[in-house]
């Protein structure tokens, strides 16, 4: 790889990110952020997204926003400015042939992408996560670290699966369903498929009561 990377963002996954580039040899030119800039992160510097943009002409850009809304409408800004928008996919992760990544994809180190999965635009896999075969995630979902998702699950657009969660299985006549913009708790053990918007929690995995 011998591209040079701008990050837009400048919090803790942005950093992670720049951390998972350097271990592949790319170099991080700067951090974005609008609202924020003028200063260094671990030496790079934190800048505007129109002086990053001006300055280095020939960088691929990254969007490093946990956010899944922010990341999305970040990701559409710079796709219709015409930035470059690349994808990562660690060299320690694991992915099938068999699988299918689009675009501005980030999959981190030890993650494993297992046969006939599928990824959306804009999907974050972090650390150690495991996608078994025929997993379908969503536009601009993320996956949290430790995430182990089972064989024929269905992830709908916008999720989030907390940190250590596990997801049962489905089958191929009759997937687990994980609807739209649903948050799943930090070690949260999903048993059944689960409405769009639902938060839930706990271990069978609840919606959270209020």
């Amino acid at each position: 790889m011998t591209y040079k990377a701008i990050i837009y963002g400048a919090g803790g996954h942005a950093r992670e990110l720049q951390f998972q580039l350097q271990a592949e040899g790319i170099a991080t030119l700067a951090f974005v952020d609008d609202f924020r800039s003028g200063f260094d992160i671990e030496g790079i510097p934190v800048l505007s997204r129109e002086a990053a943009s001006s300055r280095f002409l020939d960088a691929r850009w990254f969007v490093a926003i946990g956010d899944n809304a922010g990341r999305k409408s970040v990701l559409a800004t710079l796709r219709n400015l015409g930035l470059p928008a690349g994808s990562f996919i660690s060299s320690r992760a694991l992915v099938s042939p068999s699988a299918t990544i689009s675009g501005a994809a980030q999959i981190f180190a030890n993650a494993v992408i297992s046969a006939g999965a599928a990824l959306e635009d804009n999907v974050i896999v972090n650390f150690g996560s495991v996608l078994h075969h025929d997993v379908r995630i969503g536009a601009d979902s993320f996956i949290a670290s430790g995430v182990t998702i089972a064989g024929n699950v269905k992830v709908g657009s916008g999720a989030w699966l907390g940190v250590g969660c596990t997801v049962i299985n489905g089958t191929s006549d009759h997937p687990l369903n994980i609807g739209d913009n649903v948050v799943v708790g930090a070690q949260a053990c999903v048993v059944s498929s689960i409405s769009d918007h639902e938060i839930v929690v706990g271990v069978p995995a609840k919606p959270r009561s209020h």
